[in-house]
């Protein structure tokens, strides 16, 4: 629009500076004989009342006015423009309020994630003023923990705390973003972890291995008999050898012979040592 009005008016201008080259074209020229300008009078009748210098002076003062007109509409178009475009964006925290029930009536996040982020924002922001709440920018997050802290903290666990300031740290930031491109804001989806085959197959070989006991089995007939047949059948001999050592000889038969004692007497001596004290 601003293009059209300005080429309206240098065509106003370009024929104001025609119509007045041709009357300056046609005025008589100065000079010659008295004879030759009443031959020029004779020749050429007097001007219309319209081409008077008062009527002139007149139609030049008129198109001043339409020139000025235009130009001031002009420049009022611009202003209103400027104007526009420079009005304060709202930060405010009853803004932020409405953005997360944007995010949740638009989908572009669960129901359960904006609630809990609203839940957030109305408890910790609630203990500032009118005027720290104007501008959710200007915010000192470390700041309005520990106040929500001094205030609410017997309410709360750390762990509860901890988890406030990123939802309302969260909650700004997507907010900041929304105002400064909203055809192109989009949230921002949590990374999810990636493993590969390597580390997971390490993961596996690192882990111990464990192996779970089973409880023994009841003892049967056949088990009772197997143990009974493998138990040293005979006497057990008890030996005190030194003052601080007895050793036992198992399985003695009771009808033990004189020669096969003897044997077993030469195998102990066999291992006794040689040199004696």
């Amino acid at each position: 629009m601003a293009d059209s009005v300005g080429q309206a008016c240098l065509h106003n201008r370009h024929c104001l500076t025609s119509d007045q080259h041709a009357e300056g074209s046609a005025r008589p020229v100065g000079g010659g004989t008295g004879a030759a300008r009443s031959g020029d009078r004779a020749e050429n009748p007097p001007r219309p009342p319209s081409a008077t210098p008062t009527n002139k002076n007149r139609r030049e003062h008129v198109n001043n006015l339409r020139l000025h007109r235009l130009t001031s509409s002009v420049d009022a178009f611009i202003l209103q423009n400027h104007e526009q475009e420079a009005i304060p964006v709202n930060y405010s925290a009853e803004e932020l309020e409405k953005f997360l029930d944007h995010l949740a009536t638009k989908g572009l996040m669960p129901k359960p994630t904006v609630v809990a982020r609203k839940g957030a924002c109305s408890k910790m922001l609630s203990i500032l003023d009118d005027s720290e709440k104007s501008d959710v920018r200007e915010i000192d997050l470390d700041e309005l923990t520990s106040r929500f802290i001094n205030l609410n903290g017997t309410d709360y666990t750390p762990d509860s705390l901890k988890t406030y300031k990123s939802r309302v740290s969260k909650s700004i930031e997507d907010f900041i973003r929304y105002k400064l491109d909203p055809l192109g804001f989009k949230v921002k989806q949590p990374a999810a972890k990636k493993t590969n085959a390597k580390q997971s197959t390490e993961t596996l070989q690192a882990q111990p291995t464990t192996t779970t006991s089973l409880p023994p089995s009841p003892p049967t007939p056949d088990t009772q008999a197997a143990a009974t047949t493998n138990q040293p059948s005979g006497l057990t001999l008890p030996i005190p050898i030194r003052q601080d050592l007895v050793i036992q000889v198992i399985g003695l038969p009771y009808d033990l012979k004189q020669v096969e004692a003897q044997k077993i007497a030469n195998v102990i001596l066999a291992m006794a040592a040689s040199n004696e004290f």
